[in-house]
């Protein structure tokens, strides 16, 4: 049985997990496609040429999926699931790929291409999840023993097969990511993952595949405090503004900051507060210049040789722990979890953090 993988990510760092299942897996047929949406055309043409002798086949397609948050009900999440199904329908190259291959391996994100894929090919597919995030790792997490998940994920099946509506919650096969390791058990779409694949040695396929990128000084220092999703403590930030000013280095040391790679992200009153804590301090820092401001910051750190961070939690710094040898983590966490506007932090997910991700880590 011949089948094709078709690799389809959310960011640079899963597009470097979809080019390590594809090097490991040279045999079979690999096609990536990539939505320019999450990531443009012209940052692989300009840092990523390399990868372009990697695959069999690459398509860049354009595809904004609709999504919130939080759902008011089931119903909700049915008709934006259905909205964006109807968009993916339109899409040809995923037509186009589902005519031309009869088994194939998709490695995706679960945001509704999959439900698509399933509905045309049923038994024909198999579905693997690319990690994109520490969030999307602690919802499948947490999620592993809810009850109301499973009790959706029947109702979502019924109505699909009764044809009220076109989502289906897809099963899926295996995880891969940087966070998550083999031994934890996890739940996409109410159902159990029965394989955990993790990877902890990219540094080689960053130098390999990445175009060099050189700092403009040397002992850089990465600072990332600056979280829209968070509301602004102004008490507890100095607490961390002085906790910084402590601890660094001020002789040897300085901060570099790094613009967001979204480019509609905006700097937040954290930032500002920042901004003139470093300039009063007399803190050295630089700031990022704009057009690098795209290469995750997982990169910048390899090529830049930073081994120190302080940050809010995210799942950059995380990463960092585990890629970058002898790297020094602080993270305020506490300020993360209670300031948060999105999430409401239970002990259970403190404990998640604090148990999975000790490593070269310092929780604050």
């Amino acid at each position: 049985m011949n089948i094709t993988n078709i690799f389809y990510p959310k960011n640079i760092l899963s597009l470097f997990y979809c080019l390590t299942i594809s090097l490991k897996n040279k045999k079979a047929k690999n096609i990536l496609i990539i939505n320019t949406e999450y990531i443009e055309k012209n940052f692989i043409n300009k840092y990523l040429k390399k990868i372009y002798y990697e695959f069999d086949e690459i398509y860049f397609i354009k595809y904004k999926r609709l999504s919130l948050f939080k759902y008011k009900s089931i119903f909700q999440d049915i008709k934006i699931s259905d909205k964006n199904i109807n968009t993916i329908k339109n899409i040809k190259l995923i037509n186009h790929l589902i005519k031309t291959y009869k088994y194939i391996n998709f490695y995706g994100n679960n945001d509704g291409l999959e439900s698509y894929i399933f509905l045309k090919m049923k038994k024909n597919v198999n579905f693997h999840f690319i990690e994109h995030g520490h969030g999307n790792l602690l919802h499948f997490y947490l999620n592993r023993k809810k009850f109301k998940d499973v009790i959706k994920n029947f109702i979502l099946k019924i109505l699909f097969f009764i044809n009220l509506t076109k989502g289906y919650p897809v099963k899926f096969e295996s995880y891969y990511g940087s966070l998550a390791n083999t031994s934890m058990k996890l739940s996409i779409n109410g159902s159990h993952v029965k394989k955990v694949v993790y990877f902890r040695s990219l540094n080689k396929l960053f130098l390999k595949y990445f175009k060099k990128v050189k700092p403009t000084q040397k002992k850089l220092i990465w600072i990332n405090l600056c979280d829209q999703t968070l509301k602004f403590n102004s008490f507890e930030f100095n607490k961390i503004l002085n906790f910084i000013n402590v601890n660094l280095n001020k002789k040897n040391e300085t901060l570099y900051i790094k613009y967001h790679p979204n480019k509609n992200y905006n700097w937040d009153n954290h930032f500002k507060k920042l901004l003139k804590f470093l300039k009063k301090e007399k803190i050295k820092f630089i700031i990022e210049k704009k057009q690098q401001s795209s290469i995750p910051i997982e990169i910048i750190c390899l090529f830049y040789q930073i081994k120190k961070s302080y940050s809010f939690l995210s799942t950059s710094t995380l990463i960092n722990s585990f890629l970058i040898k002898g790297y020094k983590n602080y993270i305020f966490f506490n300020y993360t979890l209670n300031n948060s506007k999105v999430n409401q932090y239970s002990n259970l997910i403190k404990n998640f953090y604090l148990k999975n991700f000790k490593f070269n880590t310092k929780f604050i």
